[in-house]
């Protein structure tokens, strides 16, 4: 993908805020709220993802916090292979950056946009790795919230990865991030109590990754 103007200076910025360690190549993606980098280390030649916060977002504390957030959340749940790390998070000059593992591979959205569904076993391969990702997740006390098919990366080797905890909650702490009534996720992939904006704990994952059982298994939501 290529970068408009400001996002090649933000490259550069970014370049220096992470003083020259990595090589930014070129923009993997990212919505509303972010972008995402690819990065290359200049000592060791590894890949890296760099998220990079949205600049009409930086200047909003409480998104800032569930930015950074994100990043401890993450780094609570490294060790686990389903599981992508954090290495960093930095911010300077009105960027809020996190560095991560950059997974080579493809989310199951897109996989499932061109193949249409996977087949039994390869459905219950991915739904099981999620599942023990699930566990270590609910072991830390940590909730994903936003469970669905392109936050499932699966890599050349055939390992899912849960992309973006972005918007986890610590289940027994009230962070003052979320709002009463507010529900954060992708609706068709949300939980009843998510969508009435109650407590959300690991069953709700469960349930976002049953629909999503059904979703690789059908093609269909």
């Amino acid at each position: 993908m290529g970068m408009t103007t400001r996002e090649e200076e933000q490259r550069l910025q970014i370049e220096l805020l992470i003083g020259g360690k990595y090589e930014v190549l070129r923009r993997l993606g990212g919505g509303g709220m972010a972008q995402v980098l690819l990065a290359r280390h200049r000592g060791h030649g590894g890949l890296v993802a760099i998220k990079i916060l949205a600049d009409h977002l930086s200047q909003d504390p409480r998104i800032v916090s569930r930015f950074r957030q994100e990043a401890t959340t993450a780094a609570s749940l490294s060790g686990h292979p389903n599981i992508v790390p954090i290495y960093d998070i930095g911010e300077g000059n009105g960027l809020h950056y996190l560095i991560m593992q950059f997974i080579c591979g493809e989310d199951m959205g897109s996989y499932l946009s061109r193949e249409g569904h996977l087949s039994p076993p390869d459905a219950a391969g991915v739904i099981t790795q999620a599942a023990e990702a699930l566990v270590w997740a609910e072991s830390k006390r940590v909730v994903h919230r936003d469970l669905k098919p392109s936050n499932l990366q699966l890599d050349i080797a055939g390992r899912i990865h849960i992309l973006d905890f972005g918007i986890s909650k610590t289940a027994d702490l009230a962070d003052g991030l979320t709002r009463p009534g507010e529900s954060l996720g992708t609706p068709f992939y949300m939980s009843p109590e998510q969508i009435r904006g109650e407590g959300c704990d690991v069953r709700s994952d469960l349930y976002s990754l049953g629909v999503i059982f059904f979703e690789l298994l059908t093609g269909k939501r």
